[in-house]
């Protein structure tokens, strides 16, 4: 955080609800490049905003965060793998990312559904997100 910075250390235990080391963190061990490192964790970020935003009515649950931080680390191994000419090793870390990425969607859509199920319709949920992004939009 910059000094005088007062957005995150207002919320106080808020900006980290629902979040995890484990589940939400691209880990600095992770056998890559340090520019790979950075790429993933920017990818997993935009890509839990993506699914909460188009599927999951405005919420990434930590299940499907985790699938997508698995996603990305396979990623960013791939990239490495083909960085390195192991074209055997790029196309299983491919399959294994596009897998995970796949069920981060299917869990996200599944989680909106339960949320709609449970007295929220998913309209709702969408408005919702829509409004949080144009107050965090506006200064």
């Amino acid at each position: 955080l910059q000094r005088g910075a007062t957005a995150v250390p207002s919320k106080g235990g808020q900006s980290r609800k629902g979040s995890t080391k484990l589940t939400h963190e691209v880990p600095s061990a992770l056998p890559v490049s340090d520019t790979l490192k950075r790429r993933a964790r920017y990818a997993r970020k935009r890509m839990t905003t993506e699914l909460a935003r188009g599927v999951g009515g405005g919420r990434c649950g930590m299940l499907a965060s985790a699938f997508v931080k698995l996603g990305v680390e396979d990623m960013a191994m791939r990239e490495q793998a083909m960085a390195d000419g192991d074209r055997a090793e790029a196309r299983k870390l491919g399959e294994s990312a596009r897998m995970h990425l796949l069920y981060a969607r299917e869990t996200c859509v599944k989680d909106a559904g339960a949320v709609a199920r449970h007295g929220e319709d998913f309209a709702s949920l969408i408005a919702h997100a829509v409004a949080s992004d144009i107050a965090k939009a506006t200064p």
